[in-house]
């Protein structure tokens, strides 16, 4: 989505969509990469501006959410409701591209995997990791990032804009919120 695998734009639109969003039935990656890098990016944790907090949202998170909801939201993906909101973003975004080549490919990677190992490989390579792995590790980065960030802004360069809002990860050490934000964020 940051385009940084490759010196040119349609280089990068090229990889991404045959090594990760074809073979996954993920949106096509111009669509991702305005929601992600343009329209996230700079509202990161904006309510009404951050198409991300939405996803949130459906999992209960609020602020103020208690312990518990959190608790719970952590595991979102691995629930019967996260596991039907991931399936229906992967018949949505098939249907949505109505490209033959996409739903293709979509399905070729569980052909393969099937062909290649009987139902272990189709179960353990591909549905187990696609399902419930993908959604849930990016789910856990979601989090990740939306409890670190506060809403107030800052001005200044990108990297010190992005390091201001590391200020809930260690808001009683100081020492830590420092290494955070100096390291991780920008």
């Amino acid at each position: 989505m940051h385009g940084v695998l490759a010196r040119t734009r349609r280089a990068n639109q090229t990889l991404a969509e045959a090594f990760v969003h074809y073979p996954l039935g993920l949106m096509p990656v111009p669509e991702r990469r305005r929601l992600h890098v343009r329209d996230h990016h700079p509202n990161a944790a904006r309510p009404g501006a951050d198409p991300n907090l939405a996803e949130l949202h459906q999992a209960g998170l609020r602020p103020g959410a208690s312990r518990s909801r959190f608790a719970r939201a952590v595991v979102y993906p691995l629930t019967w409701r996260g596991i039907r909101s991931t399936t229906a973003g992967i018949a949505a975004s098939l249907r949505h591209c109505g490209a033959w080549h996409r739903a293709a490919a979509a399905c070729a990677v569980p052909g393969a995997a099937y062909l290649t190992g009987g139902w272990p490989a189709l179960v353990c390579g591909f549905l187990v990791p696609r399902l419930l792995l993908y959604p849930q590790l990016a789910w856990l980065s979601l989090i990740n990032e939306h409890t670190w960030f506060a809403p107030e802004p800052r001005t200044g360069s990108p990297a010190w804009v992005e390091a201001g809002r590391c200020l809930r990860l260690y808001p009683h050490n100081q020492l830590l919120a420092r290494l955070a934000a100096a390291t991780w964020l920008p």
